[in-house]
């Protein structure tokens, strides 16, 4: 694993241990999957760093086919329609503060 996969896979396991873990049990598993997901983290390797974000794929595959139930259905989403999602990574972007974390509990719900 090349060093830029190995921050990759890094980058989506915290991410599902210090952000997801608690608050969406869904997203904690796929940011697991992805960090050991090579096909996934060679994906996220072709896109810039800012855009390489957890919860940047994530909104933009929610956004092209709504949230994947099922690990297999992201991910063959990834294989398939992977230059779509790209497309959306590049032009969109995501803002966090720490000020949102007070409205996990309403986000969680939804």
């Amino acid at each position: 694993m090349s060093r830029l996969h190995a921050q990759i896979s890094a980058r989506y396991a915290r991410f599902a241990e210090n952000e997801a873990r608690g608050k969406s049990p869904l997203y904690e598993d796929f940011a697991k999957r992805i960090a050991s997901d090579l096909l996934i983290i060679a994906f996220l390797s072709k896109l810039p760093r800012e855009k390489q974000q957890p919860n940047l794929l994530f909104a933009a595959v929610k956004y092209l086919q709504g949230i994947p139930r099922e690990w297999e259905d992201f991910r063959s989403l990834i294989q398939q329609r992977g230059d779509q999602i790209a497309g959306i990574m590049r032009a969109r972007s995501t803002q966090t503060t720490n000020v949102v974390v007070f409205q996990f509990p309403l986000l969680r719900r939804s």
